[in-house]
């Protein structure tokens, strides 16, 4: 929770992924890459595409975001399943 114990801290190189903002906008929902996730000061990194970000109540396991990417990423067969119905429809033939 934001102002808790710290979990872990990040070299200045390091990489950490946001999965949400606080409703004032002081802290962010985080995890990295071994799955670690909680909150940081907003202050502390530099954001790019930070005016999308969705405001959250608690910080987000990296479990639940990795399954919602995967649900995503699922390939789309819609076109194949309409081809395949149009194949399989016979073509009227002309009226004698």
């Amino acid at each position: 929770e934001p102002g808790g114990r710290v979990l872990k801290s990040v070299p200045s190189t390091g990489v950490l992924n946001v999965t949400g903002v606080s409703a004032d906008g002081r802290w962010l929902s985080v995890y990295d890459e071994t799955g670690v996730y909680g909150w940081t000061p907003s202050g502390q990194l530099a954001l790019f595409g930070e005016d999308d970000l969705t405001v959250v109540e608690e910080a987000v396991d990296p479990g639940v975001v990795a399954t919602l990417i995967a649900d995503v990423m699922q390939p789309v067969t819609v076109l194949d399943d309409l081809m395949a119905t149009l194949e399989a429809t016979p073509t009227p033939a002309p009226a004698p």
